[in-house]
């Protein structure tokens, strides 16, 4: 009697086992496909990252130097932060070198990470923000040159 309620036990076990190993196979190829699938997103928003980052190579941005300054206001960027995103623009006038300014600055000005990483996404929505925000940016730094409250 012991033999059979031993062997019942343990194929009882092996039963268990092998629902549970079941049940992992599922769940593994059920992230696979998921994860195919969120690959497959993020190479077409990849590729239109880098279709909108070669358009901003050649996209001139007017008043370059007023919508740097306006916006080290709305970031409230210090001095060195401000100086190395002019520094990293590398004197190209473009929305691009906006882009690389405000990226080159979050490494080489910044130590924290998160913030670092709070500039680098910044880089990222400048390249497709819309042009009035830097039109904005432009006439904010002129009002407060004017003498004018900034809002």
């Amino acid at each position: 009697m012991e033999h059979s309620q031993a062997f019942s036990r343990t194929r009882a076990t092996v039963t268990a086992q092998g629902v549970e190993d079941a049940a992992k196979q599922k769940y593994a190829a059920a992230m696979r496909t998921q994860f195919k699938a969120a690959i497959g997103k993020m190479l077409n928003a990849a590729g239109e990252l880098l279709d909108r980052m070669i358009a901003a190579e050649d996209e001139q941005v007017p008043d370059f130097e007023s919508v740097l300054a306006g916006l080290a206001i709305k970031h409230g960027w210090p001095i060195d932060v401000r100086d190395a995103v002019f520094s990293g623009t590398e004197n190209s006038h473009t929305r691009a070198g906006i882009v690389n300014g405000v990226t080159y600055a979050a490494h080489a000005a910044v130590s924290e990470p998160n913030d670092q990483a709070d500039m680098e996404m910044l880089g990222g929505r400048l390249l497709v923000a819309p042009d009035s925000l830097f039109a904005d940016a432009a006439r904010s730094y002129r009002r407060q040159q004017a003498g004018v409250e900034v809002r």
